[in-house]
């Protein structure tokens, strides 16, 4: 909802922005993808599972770079409260994806500690 209304007011400066809106109802490569990820990551997965894709994939991945943008967009349209907004978004995303590599070293950690002690049995 909240992209669909960011990019709602800038349809008038750019076609190109109606893209949010449209996005849910066509099949290219990246809607497609988006919503599988969603999908698998929402419904499917386990709490480990989500655990790692949460912070380790969506965080890193697609949020911080997302935030970047905007804040990069808002600034050279000069809204420099949507800029500053945005910025301490990103901020805070940062914060949250530094939570993915520790969980991962841990569960790599976890998988060792599991077959030594199988060894010894």
């Amino acid at each position: 909802q909240l992209q669909g209304l960011l990019s709602h007011d800038n349809i008038g400066i750019s076609p190109k922005f109606a893209h949010a809106h449209k996005m849910f109802w066509i099949d290219g490569w990246l809607p497609i993808a988006a919503r599988s990820f969603f999908d698998d990551g929402i419904t499917g997965a386990n709490a480990i599972e989500f655990d790692l894709l949460v912070p380790f994939a969506f965080e890193t991945a697609f949020t911080n770079l997302q935030f970047v943008a905007y804040a990069a967009m808002a600034q050279g349209a000069g809204d420099i409260v949507f800029s500053t907004a945005t910025s301490s978004i990103q901020t805070d995303e940062a914060r949250h994806s530094q939570i993915g590599h520790p969980v991962l070293k841990t569960m790599v950690d976890l998988e060792k500690i599991s077959k030594e002690l199988e060894k010894k049995i």
